[in-house]
């Protein structure tokens, strides 16, 4: 899925939508320090079966990074049911940040204001090891069975922190885009961008249950 100019894979025309592209990867509390604190939504409990965590057999984290809240009841809800379903596999967290001020028709200058301002809030929130995922239009669309493969493999290969970043409105700085090890599109149509976050969870689930062998995926 994209955003706008990349940002989650979801990425429309207008600011407030996304679309998803084709290319190369309920307790909210607003936004404050370092991962885990103030912004924070976690679950994390027991593991279905032992899965590669990079770390020691410890449970593997799971950070996504949105910018901007979501509003409707019918989003998170969903949302929260598939925080509470992750648990069972990793200690998940969402982080909401604030989405910076546009007009009603923003020129080219303030969008890159925008997503300045954005940037930097979420590089403050970011973690200092791990792996880094960006949502954008411009990238890689994978296969839920190639999804799961991907993540397992950031775990094998020691990253026992996973960072995902959803952008807003109009997207992902490219500066963080260029900073990620996977750029990911969720698919090469438009959404709303507040579904991305759904739509990642959901995936993430997906992908645990592929890993374990579990009837979720078939």
């Amino acid at each position: 899925m994209p955003v706008r100019d990349g940002g989650t894979g979801f990425g429309p025309s207008e600011p407030g939508q996304q679309h998803a592209g084709d290319g190369s990867l309920r307790r909210v509390r607003r936004a404050g320090g370092g991962g885990g604190g103030p912004g924070a939504v976690r679950c994390g409990a027991g593991l279905h079966r032992p899965l590669p965590s990079g770390d020691g057999g410890r449970m593997q984290k799971v950070s996504v990074l949105c910018v901007g809240k979501l509003k409707e009841k019918f989003y998170a809800d969903a949302a929260a049911e598939y925080l509470k379903r992750l648990s069972r596999y990793c200690k998940a967290e969402i982080v909401e940040l604030p989405e910076a001020r546009l007009s009603e028709a923003p020129s080219p200058a303030e969008i890159e204001r925008a997503l300045l301002e954005e940037a930097g809030r979420v590089e403050d929130r970011l973690p200092k090891s791990g792996a880094l995922i960006a949502l954008c239009v411009e990238g890689k669309t994978l296969s839920s069975p190639a999804f799961a493969e991907a993540l397992n493999g950031f775990a094998v290969s020691g990253a026992s922190q996973l960072t995902f970043l959803i952008g807003g409105s109009v997207g992902l700085h490219q500066s963080l885009k260029d900073r990620a090890e996977l750029r990911l599109s969720m698919s090469p149509m438009t959404f709303p961008h507040h579904l991305a976050r759904v739509m990642l969870l959901e995936q993430l689930y997906r992908a645990y249950q592929i890993q374990t062998g579990g009837r979720y995926h078939k």
